[in-house]
């Protein structure tokens, strides 16, 4: 009895710390010049459309997270409010995905981590997370076999706006 008491507690505890909510994450509300809410009009001239509401960024500055300059930015707008960036690097270079690794653990603390090794999921190999109660932020280095740089290897990190993509999608239903 008293052993299964415990387990339970510790179960309570573990859920307790990891559903715990980043205050940090959702106070930067997006990424250096990039605000949640923002209307796209704030980016003309500064972004290509891609496909649906994802546009890629082209302007020249900001170019980098940490100093690591990125191949890519795409931008994606929700009812014409910026919900959701994703910073891309076509490289698998360990050192650049641990370098922004420790930076954003030093800024939002320690990330869920998930490794999937050769049972890559989305050919997703690991994957550190944080979340907020509006904002998620998730790190990611990929294999995709059939991708054409670094023998398809590359690092993406997205972050997102919850709240933003629910009330698009709750106008849509």
């Amino acid at each position: 009895m008293k052993r299964e008491l415990l387990l339970y507690i510790a179960i309570i505890v573990c859920n307790f710390t990891f559903s715990q909510f980043n205050p940090k994450l959702d106070a930067k509300n997006g990424f250096q010049t990039f605000k949640f809410g923002d209307l796209m009009s704030i980016y003309n001239g500064k972004i290509n459309h891609e496909f649906d509401n994802y546009y890629k960024y082209t302007y020249s500055y900001p170019n980098s997270l940490f100093n690591e300059k990125w191949d890519n930015l795409i931008l994606q707008f929700f009812n014409n409010k910026l919900g959701y960036i994703q910073i891309l690097y076509n490289s698998n270079n360990e050192y650049i995905y641990n370098s922004i690794l420790r930076n954003l653990e030093t800024l939002f603390g320690e990330s869920r981590k998930y490794y999937y090794g050769e049972i890559a999921i989305n050919n997703e190999l690991y994957r550190n997370q944080w979340e907020g109660k509006v904002v998620s932020l998730a790190m990611i280095m990929y294999n995709d076999k059939k991708a054409d740089t670094n023998g398809g290897y590359y690092i993406t990190i997205i972050i997102r706006n919850k709240q933003i993509i629910e009330d698009a999608l709750n106008s849509q239903f």
